[in-house]
């Protein structure tokens, strides 16, 4: 059988060159052999489950490795979360992943009757550090709370407001424990919430 293994600290851990070339070896013929058919995907929440499961997710050989943040429940550095898978190439030199072997990130609100609110400004990090790794970026769904923005004016005052202040939510009345900028959202409900991100729908997906 063949392992794979992550090495967050390979540099500490006087691995003899015979190791690494094992390890190396061992990635390039399961990256190869995997079934072209077979997409590995994990769910990611916050950032805490991005640097636990994406090191996870890069280890193991699949033909499309992909995160669904679905509900995305805080902000997310994806190069952060990838910088701790670790390997070492042939030569024994430690290789760090980056965004761009991700392959694939979907991003979408929470739904249901406690859904909470989901800050424009965590789509838009991730939408951009998508674009400048190349990675096909896929915006699902604002969930039910919705920014002004992505709303037809004339319904804006029709729904419940939250507001996301730097010391968290404030939702009609209650406090919730997140962070963000000062925003503006409303519980309009899945449907009429929508999936627009600065008036664009975000449909990308692998290959296209």
């Amino acid at each position: 059988a063949i392992k794979i293994e992550s090495h967050p600290e390979w540099s500490d851990k006087g691995n003899p060159p015979h190791a690494a070339l094992r390890d190396w070896l061992a990635n390039w013929f399961l990256l190869r052999l995997a079934p072209k058919n077979i997409w590995l995907g994990a769910t990611i929440c916050n950032q805490e489950e991005a640097d636990r499961d994406i090191p996870k997710l890069l280890a193991t050989p699949a033909a499309v490795r992909f995160v669904s943040m679905e509900p995305l429940l805080g902000p997310v550095d994806l190069a952060q979360a990838c910088a701790k898978y670790r390997w070492a190439d042939s030569d024994g030199v430690e290789c760090v992943a980056m965004p761009r072997h991700l392959d694939w990130v979907i991003v979408g609100g929470e739904t249901g009757k406690h859904a909470r609110p989901l800050h424009p400004d965590w789509v838009r990090n991730l939408r951009d550090q998508c674009r400048s790794a190349g990675v096909p970026f896929c915006f699902k769904q604002w969930g039910m709370w919705a920014p002004a923005e992505a709303l037809i004016d004339e319904l804006v005052g029709d729904f419940a407001e939250a507001w996301i202040r730097g010391d968290g939510f404030v939702i009609e009345g209650g406090e919730v424990d997140f962070f963000g900028d000062d925003a503006v959202l409303y519980r309009t409900g899945k449907k009429s919430a929508g999936r627009l991100l600065d008036g664009h729908v975000w449909d990308e997906v692998p290959g296209c």
